[in-house]
């Protein structure tokens, strides 16, 4: 289970159910706990690579971890075996807001989303959860995607995104490209 909540951990399933990843082998963006990974492993992912700023040591079997320096050598000289699918939680909308250490970046979240579409094979799948509303800033913790920030997030994704609303409701199976701010303000 989630520290965010049971709706978020309902919302989850769902998408999973929805779009099933058994046999498939995945990266996380961002862990400080791993509850993600044990999520998608728990819904039958085949192995989950978790690409984290903090060194990370797993003894699980079917988890790895790199750091995102490591991860870009891989995939530089082509020794990164791609990914079918990338997930990310509560994560990305932290990059480049100075809180974790980080520098200064106002487009490190739209950067980290791009470049992890280039580690997973074309048509993977984007699981991905961030605050959603109003297009906003939260000095100097977080990120709220809303009609404008959204499709910049996802805008290196030609496959359907899942998508974690703030209040705990979700969409499902939502299409980056044609995502419109009355779409993004649905329950």
């Amino acid at each position: 289970m989630s520290a965010y909540g049971s709706g978020i951990d309902i919302s989850i399933e769902k998408a999973l159910k929805k779009f099933p990843i058994s046999g498939l082998g995945g990266v996380v963006l961002g862990s400080q706990l791993p509850w993600l990974e044990a999520t998608l492993l728990a819904n039958g992912a085949a192995h989950v690579e978790t690409i984290e700023y903090g060194k990370i040591v797993s003894e699980h079997p079917k988890v790895s971890t790199l750091l995102p320096h490591e991860a870009n050598k891989k995939f530089l000289n082509g020794t990164l075996v791609k990914y079918d699918f990338a997930a990310s939680f509560s994560s990305v909308e932290h990059s480049g807001m100075g809180r974790y250490g980080d520098p200064m970046d106002p487009v490190a979240d739209i950067e980290a989303v791009g470049l992890l579409s280039c580690y997973v094979k074309k048509g993977g799948k984007l699981f991905l959860g961030v605050p959603s509303g109003g297009d906003s800033i939260h000095w100097n913790a977080h990120r709220i995607y809303g009609a404008k920030r959204y499709p910049l997030l996802t805008i290196n994704w030609n496959c359907w995104v899942f998508l974690v609303l703030s209040n705990g409701a979700s969409q499902i199976g939502i299409p980056s490209l044609s995502l419109s701010s009355r779409e993004l303000s649905r329950p």
